[in-house]
């Protein structure tokens, strides 16, 4: 029973791991700026994913965040949100190779 906890607890990591590392791509990400309808600032602190899909090498992703429009003083004038799909590439490890918007 013991070999068998610690197996389900090393998948567990290296799941929290995978999660963290898209979510670290995706808040650097300039592809997603293509979301905004206001031609404003992603919020990084509202960005969120589920996963759809899995593939071989790849994560199908449900995008969604908060645009920043800022008035022509620099104040935020209003807050828009924004949602869509990307196709996320990873290697054997998890990291992010690359990635597109569907």
């Amino acid at each position: 029973m013991l070999p068998y906890l610690m197996q389900q607890l090393r998948d567990a990591s290296q799941h929290v791991e995978r999660v963290m590392k898209i979510l670290e791509y995706l808040r650097s990400c300039r592809k997603i700026v293509r979301l905004c309808s206001q031609n404003g600032l992603i919020d990084t602190e509202t960005l969120r994913y589920n996963i759809l899909e899995l593939e071989d090498g790849a994560v199908i992703a449900a995008i969604e965040f908060e645009e920043i429009v800022s008035e022509g003083t620099g104040c935020v004038a209003a807050k828009v949100s924004c949602s869509g799909c990307m196709r996320i590439y990873l290697d054997d490890d998890g990291e992010v190779q690359d990635s597109e918007l569907l």
